[in-house]
């Protein structure tokens, strides 16, 4: 994958959504080259129970990473702030 999760913002609800995302797009190549995501074009969804599983393990990581955020009063303040945008 072409995403570099480090370049993009320093705030940990970004960090979290830019590594959402470049791991998704490795679990998931065909939604992303279809969701525009350059660099995924040539690549295919491993579509497979380990292939399921591992994409099922992912967003299960990103919720409770994203659940332990929210519980700081940091994470839930810029959490409000990037969805009110």
């Amino acid at each position: 994958m072409r995403v570099d999760a480090a370049s993009v913002g320093d705030a940990p609800i970004e960090r979290l959504a830019d590594e959402h995302l470049a791991r998704w797009a490795q679990l998931e190549p065909c939604d992303a080259a279809g969701g525009g995501l350059a660099g995924s074009e040539t690549e295919l969804t491993h579509s497979s129970p380990v292939g399921d599983a591992a994409t099922r393990d992912h967003l299960r990581s990103r919720l409770a990473a994203l659940a332990a955020l929210c519980r700081t009063s940091v994470g839930l303040a810029q959490l409000r702030a990037e969805l009110s945008r």
